[in-house]
């Protein structure tokens, strides 16, 4: 009878030990799934870090081309403005020299009708 409350003592201790490394073993597989859990977590935050990232430098190169957007609009109307008034005064240029040359014209004709008429007059009366 000794013997049997030995064993069972030892069946009981047996039984103990093989829940404890049961509990140990389960102990341990949750710690790897919550590290693995942390792992992902990590890595999920890094990807969204970089994800922000790239989004705040495509925000800042955009911000950048609208600016050089803007300015080359800018740029583009100053220079269609210079274009029309240079075009403008190229006209009212064009549009006198035409006047002065129709006057010059015209003077040197009635010139040399005053000069062929003094001319004239004047032969006519040495006559």
């Amino acid at each position: 009878t000794l013997y049997t409350i030995h064993y069972i003592l030892y069946t009981i201790q047996y039984t103990l030990y093989n829940i404890y490394y049961t509990l140990y073993t389960i102990h341990y597989i949750y710690y790897t799934l919550y590290t693995i859990q942390h792992t992902l977590y990590t890595i999920h935050y890094t990807l969204y870090t970089i994800h922000y990232t790239l989004y705040t430098i495509y925000y800042i190169l955009y911000s950048i081309h609208y600016i050089i957007y803007t300015i080359h609009y800018i740029l583009y109307t100053i220079y269609y403005t210079l274009y029309t008034i240079h075009y403008t005064l190229y006209t009212i240029h064009y549009t006198l020299y035409t006047i002065h040359h129709t006057l010059y014209t015209k003077t040197i004709f009635i010139v040399k009708i005053c000069t062929n008429f003094s001319i004239l007059v004047g032969f006519i009366v040495v006559l």
